[in-house]
């Protein structure tokens, strides 16, 4: 749930900059996507318990998030 609620709320702020939704919904998803795998990095160095399992759920998360906007803001 976490990667879905970056993806919406990158989404809409960058909307709210008048962004492009193309461009909106790429740089929200790329960054709510390196969230995810910045904190499998950190956990990689030793202060937690790094997962690939977790890195798809923030993929399908990011997926959760998408279709959210596109409901809520229409197709890209």
């Amino acid at each position: 749930m976490a990667s879905a609620t970056l993806h919406v709320a990158g989404y809409a702020a960058l909307r709210a900059g008048h962004v492009p939704k193309r461009q909106a919904t790429r740089t929200a998803a790329a960054g709510a996507l390196l969230v995810g795998a910045g904190k499998e990095l950190w956990d990689a160095t030793g202060t937690g318990d790094p997962s690939w399992r977790d890195l798809a759920w923030d993929g399908l998360g990011v997926l959760v998030g998408v279709f959210l906007v596109r409901a809520a803001d229409g197709p890209i």
